[in-house]
């Protein structure tokens, strides 16, 4: 915690922000802390399994400007800046994000992505997937998109493929016909999808494939 809390103190200290593309500062042991505009992705703890090449890992989304704030706050009335700073990291931390890195530490895909409902500020979430996208060397593939989150993924220009690897042609209708609460197992239950970098024609096959190289793809699907 006293490495995250350096680093974002810099941050507050020089006025860096990140603009587009993610300003990524390794930590060691693995973790780093990735600078975004107006937020830090600070972590990056294993979160679950991969496939082989690949590691999935959760970072904490830090407020820049909530922790701003609070730090100034509790500067004006006497603390001392580290202190102000220890404090407000806690109270800054508005979501988690969960990612697909490869041996390169390269970026290839989000799996989920949370914001606290009393903390969330609006175009934060955008802003993260964003910078994520930028920071990809190449497209992005989204896992296990339920159908309360379509809405979002779909302002954030993601194509929509069910299980098996068919394009969703018909969006409007899938959602329909698809139980908001439909179990994990359920045919059609959740998405996958790729935002794509601009200007590639990558067949999502491949794009999937490089990520999970185990991937079933079916034409009836």
């Amino acid at each position: 915690m006293r490495q995250w809390i350096k680093l974002v103190e810099n941050v507050l200290i020089d006025e860096t922000k990140g603009v587009g593309v993610l300003r990524r500062e390794a930590q060691g042991m693995g973790l780093e802390v990735m600078y975004g505009e107006g937020f830090a992705l600070v972590g990056g703890f294993r979160s679950g399994g991969a496939s082989p090449g690949m590691v999935r890992v959760q970072y904490s989304i830090i407020d820049l400007d909530i922790m701003q704030e609070l730090v100034s706050a509790l500067v004006a009335d006497g603390m001392e800046k580290s202190e102000a700073q220890r404090r407000s990291q806690e109270k800054s931390n508005v979501g988690t994000v969960d990612i697909y890195k490869d041996a390169d530490n390269a970026i290839r895909a989000i799996i989920d992505i949370k914001l606290n409902a009393k903390n969330r500020k609006a175009g934060l979430g955008r802003a993260v997937i964003q910078s994520l996208v930028a920071s990809a060397p190449q497209d992005v593939v989204i896992f296990d998109i339920r159908k309360p989150a379509v809405g979002f993924w779909k302002k954030m220009g993601a194509e929509f493929y069910k299980r098996g690897g068919a394009p969703v042609t018909d969006l409007k209708t899938h959602l329909v016909s698809t139980p908001k609460r439909s179990s994990m197992s359920a045919p059609h239950a959740y998405l996958q999808g790729v935002i794509r970098k601009p200007g590639s024609t990558t067949p999502f096959e491949e794009t999937l494939r490089a990520v999970d190289p185990n991937a079933v793809f079916s034409v009836s699907s």
